[in-house]
């Protein structure tokens, strides 16, 4: 499949998709709010407990967040002749269609926890 010269990068690599990225800024949002939260000092603990009521949700967000946030560094270091680097950016997508299908699998014990409770 043929692209056209501006789909391509200084590297000769093709660029990122928008939406990739729209997708990896919304796994990684624990980590985000939790970055919103630490800036916020005043109302930063206030803006945790109305988003994440429990506690441990917020830290398996940011754990689920984690493969995101290697796949946001790893676009940048595509150019490099690392084999590990590679390797890691092509099962990314395995590794994103794991965490969420786990933050799904969780999504879906809270909503039936918080029913019968």
């Amino acid at each position: 499949m043929l692209y056209p010269i501006n789909a391509y990068d200084d590297h000769g690599q093709l660029k990122l998709n928008k939406m990739l990225w729209l997708a990896l800024i919304f796994n990684a949002k624990a980590l985000v709010i939790f970055i919103m939260a630490g800036v916020s000092r005043t109302q930063g603990g206030q803006l945790l407990e109305l988003i994440y009521p429990l506690r441990e949700t917020l830290y398996i967000g940011m754990v689920l967040g984690s493969p995101a946030l290697l796949l946001m560094w790893l676009s940048g270091q595509r150019n490099s002749n690392n084999k590990v680097v590679h390797y890691l950016w092509q099962h990314g997508k395995k590794l994103l269609i794991a965490a969420y299908s786990i933050d799904f699998a969780l999504q879906i014990y809270h909503l039936v926890f918080e029913v019968v409770k």
